[in-house]
């Protein structure tokens, strides 16, 4: 039998995130990883072919890393945390900058260089990805021009949340289409924000999104964990607090009751892009380090909202047999899963999958299945 949890630890290490919120990310992947095991097995798939299938649903693993932790910890995981090919953690990385300062060491190699240099232009990293400089430029020739667009990129890549927060305010001023910029400042980051009003515009602009209100119900977590140290207790003790605070149930059941789920993914995508093209840096590197920052909801609260449809609500009324209730709470659960199946990220995706199934389970036995 394969130990799943240590296949998932093995892959993910490191993943920098507290110990106990590590063993639940390693849990639930390692849980998806066995299901679609079992799952090619009861089709026919020969052991190796249904290994091979499991280990198929991540196709990149160092993606996944930093899509967990940026889900978990709203913030990009750290350089020396990566296997990129750029990584601190490469020797040749080393090898490559040591030998690039004893070249430079030679007066020789410095001439040459001068002789061969190339005029280069100046691009948006000249002192730094995005920098304060090159948005500021940016934010100018955004205002003289009216573009709404122009504005929506500074406000989102902004390192200052203050100056990004009063950048959006214009943007959406200009054109409220922009709205779900707001996503950017609906985290509790830094301790001095203040989320509420940014996630009541997007809720208010976007009723029917479940996103909003699971970014809602992540800020309560955030602070619960915080001030309580509610990640260091029990499952079960987790379901059970946060089912008896309003202000993550209400976000929680609104977001699961919600029609549809849409992280603003391919509107920031198709931002972007634009923008980028407009000021001349139709490079695909600039492009993907502006879709790293994009904000995710936490998924570790809506599996543990999951859990308590299922394991609290749903099964408590099933052994009462009360079916028609059960079944209620895990069509809930299934139609969510649908729903963030949806999703453009991997890691959304892959919990859209993990709520499906776990619904799935649960009302086949009702229904016979």
């Amino acid at each position: 039998m394969h130990d799943w949890k240590e296949i998932v630890r093995r892959r993910l290490t490191p993943l920098p995130l507290e110990p106990g919120r590590r063993d639940e990310v390693i849990e639930e992947l390692s849980h998806q990883l066995e299901d679609a095991y079992k799952e090619a097995l009861s089709g026919g798939a020969s052991e190796p072919e249904a290994l091979r299938r499991s280990l198929a649903q991540f196709k990149d693993w160092e993606n996944l890393r930093k899509d967990v932790f940026r889900a978990v910890k709203a913030e990009e995981l750290p350089v020396w945390h990566q296997h990129g090919i750029l990584s601190p953690k490469r020797p040749w990385v080393w090898t490559a900058l040591a030998l690039s300062l004893a070249l430079l060491g030679l007066s020789g190699f410095r001439q040459a260089l001068t002789t061969l240099s190339i005029p280069m232009k100046i691009g948006p990293s000249q002192d730094g990805f995005f920098s304060t400089r090159t948005l500021d430029r940016i934010e100018r020739q955004a205002i003289a021009q009216g573009d709404a667009r122009a504005l929506a990129f500074v406000a989102l890549h902004h390192p200052d949340i203050n100056e990004a927060a009063r950048i959006a305010e214009k943007a959406i001023a200009v054109d409220a289409h922009l709205t779900w910029i707001s996503a950017r400042f609906a985290r509790a980051y830094p301790l001095d924000h203040n989320p509420a009003p940014w996630i009541a515009r997007l809720k208010a602009w976007d009723p029917d999104n479940a996103f909003p209100y699971l970014l809602e119900a992540g800020v309560f977590f955030d602070k619960a964990s915080s001030a309580t140290g509610l990640m260091s207790r029990p499952p079960l003790e987790q379901r059970h607090a946060m089912a008896a605070d309003s202000d993550f149930l209400s976000p929680m059941q609104k977001a699961f009751a919600a029609p549809k789920y849409d992280s603003y993914a391919a509107q920031r995508f198709e931002l972007d892009r634009a923008v980028l093209e407009q000021q001349g840096w139709d490079r695909p590197d600039l492009l993907m380090f502006a879709e790293a920052s994009r904000p995710l909801p936490n998924l570790l609260v809506t599996r543990t909202y999951t859990q308590y449809l299922v394991e609290d609500l749903g099964g408590t009324a099933e052994k009462a047999g009360r079916n028609e209730e059960a079944a209620a709470q895990y069509r809930t659960v299934g139609q969510f899963g649908i729903r963030m199946q949806r999703a453009s990220s991997d890691i959304e995706r892959l919990i859209g999958i993990a709520i499906r199934e776990i619904s799935y389970k649960h009302v086949s036995p009702l229904l016979g299945h």
